[in-house]
């Protein structure tokens, strides 16, 4: 007789069938009350246990994504059918821990296996006299706060993608280049010109060790981003994490180890995030808020997380908008050519960018003409991208010399400037600057490169678009900072230039050591 609890090999076996055809019935039901067709899953892939796990290689996972986003994303299925699935159909074999931080990489929020969606509301509506819950409503686990605001800022940033780029009038801002002089739009640009030129202003001060000057900065950017209509362009969430890492690393510099700088400025967003939303009806206002708010609780409970969880956030936006818009479309590539600098990472070979971008200059330029804003603000991104991210400096040379000869045809054609965009200016500043900076490696000539600089910071400050004269004074900031390192005999490619690469530790003319800069609480 067998010892009670123990059954034979063959009464486990047919238990276990039993199991799995209740299991299959139910994800059959749901497909019925779904009105869907009924899941075509052998038996034997439902819950398969994998036992052959291998390590395996970005680009294998890369290649494996479809197949997995399909099963797990779209078809809702468990973590176990889906290794299952994976292992018998396509020889992939993975632990449920390597799914779940390929997961977390790609930004995917844990899935509810949809035969176990309606179960909350059945048992409910089992009992008598108990309301029914509505079914198919998104429930997640509840989790430690510490947990969920680190998981929160990636989730909420790739839905807010997925969720306003359903609407026709956020995807055609994509190619709005310039609003109209009575449009809200236009009073929000000029205010996020003004915050550009103030946050590179308070990066410069930060390197001098000019820590009045700094916070002096930090208030113009504050006054610059008051206002309750906020510019909704599409990269609002990659300049906000941005923003946040620049912060993070100025409370590193000036010994904020509370990091209150930041916490402050995410408060203030917040504030005024919630009194948009307050005012209107737009989704994207609630997402800022929680966003922010996750951010606060991080900022004061776990920031040793947070600069990582930027990069994340950040990672997750930019592969929402790749899948939404497609891998050639501009604000895909510009997405990833600030990921890639200003983050300072080494570019994934594996994204075929150059290509890319070759890709969308054509169709660019097909599209708008030779000289629109488009492909002048696209050829300018691509020129950095070739200079500071790849190194080819070969053909960063050859773009350059074929931007500013679009750029001189353009203006000397010009017959109203007031046309003049911010990105235009912006593309003729960074042409400048660059050729400046080639001038005084090839050439050693000084006079020349302030000549071609100063040409362009003063038709900068006359040009007649808005922004100008902001475009100007970071202009003239960027040469003072490129001739004091030609100067001083330093590499003038890893110059702190506001329009080359805009990051909080490298600002300034010379980076100080911690020691010889005040801490936040000595400053007034």
């Amino acid at each position: 007789m067998q010892a009670a609890g123990m059954l034979s090999p063959e009464l486990r076996q047919d238990n276990q069938t039993r199991d799995d055809r209740r299991h299959m019935s139910s994800i059959s039901q749901d497909s019925l009350d779904l009105g869907m067709e009924p899941l075509d899953i052998p038996v034997h892939l439902v819950a398969q246990q994998v036992t052959h796990a291998q390590q395996h290689s970005r680009e294998k996972w890369e290649a494996m994504r479809p197949i997995i986003q399909e099963l797990y994303m779209d078809q809702r299925h468990s973590l176990d059918i889906v290794a299952g699935i994976m292992s018998k159909r396509h020889d992939f074999y993975a632990t449920n821990k390597m799914y779940k931080t390929r997961f977390v990489r790609w930004g995917w929020r844990k899935n509810r296996p949809r035969n176990k969606q309606d179960a909350p509301a059945r048992s409910v509506q089992n009992r008598k006299g108990a309301r029914a819950l509505p079914q198919h409503t998104i429930q997640h686990i509840n989790a430690p706060d510490i947990l969920r605001d680190q998981e929160d800022p990636i989730s909420i940033s790739r839905n807010h993608v997925l969720d306003v780029s359903k609407l026709q009038g956020w995807c055609s801002s994509f190619t709005k280049t310039n609003p109209g002089p009575s449009s809200r739009d236009y009073a929000s640009m000029a205010r996020y010109a003004l915050a550009e030129a103030a946050f590179s202003d308070t990066a410069v001060q930060l390197g001098r060790g000019r820590i009045n000057g700094a916070f002096r900065s930090l208030n113009k950017l504050f006054d610059a981003m008051i206002g309750n209509d906020v510019y909704l362009h599409p990269k609002h969430h990659t300049a906000f994490w941005l923003l946040c890492d620049g912060i993070y690393n100025a409370c590193t510099l000036v010994k904020d180890p509370s990091f209150h700088l930041l916490r402050e400025l995410l408060c203030f967003l917040a504030r005024n995030a919630l009194a948009s939303f307050q005012k209107s009806t737009s989704a994207s206002s609630f997402f800022r808020v929680r966003l922010i708010m996750a951010l606060v609780r991080m900022s004061r409970d776990n920031p040793s997380v947070m600069t990582q969880t930027f990069r994340t956030a950040y990672l997750a936006t930019a592969e929402a908008l790749e899948v939404k818009l497609g891998q050639i479309h501009p604000v895909v590539l510009i997405t990833w050519l600030d990921y890639f600098r200003y983050f300072n990472l080494p570019v994934d070979l594996s994204r075929n960018l150059v290509v890319r971008y070759l890709a969308a200059l054509g169709e660019v330029e097909t599209a708008t003409g030779r000289e629109s804003d488009a492909t002048i603000t696209f050829l300018h991104t691509f020129i950095i991208f070739l200079f500071y991210c790849i190194g080819d400096e070969i053909q960063a040379r050859q773009r350059l010399a074929d931007l500013l000869e679009r750029i001189s045809h353009r203006i000397a054609t010009q017959t109203s400037p007031t046309s003049i965009s911010i990105h235009f200016q912006r593309a003729y500043a960074f042409g400048s600057l660059l050729k400046g900076l080639f001038v005084l490696e090839d050439h050693y000539d000084l006079a020349h490169c302030e000549a071609v600089v100063r040409h362009t910071s003063e038709w900068l400050q006359h040009c007649g678009g808005s922004g100008g004269s902001v475009h100007a004074m970071m202009l003239d900031m960027d040469l003072v900072t490129l001739v004091t390192a030609w100067r001083e005999g330093r590499d003038l490619r890893h110059a702190p230039l506001v329009y080359a690469k805009p990051r909080i530790e490298n600002a300034g003319l010379r980076t100080p050591v911690l020691s010889e800069l005040p801490s936040l609480s000595d400053t007034p």
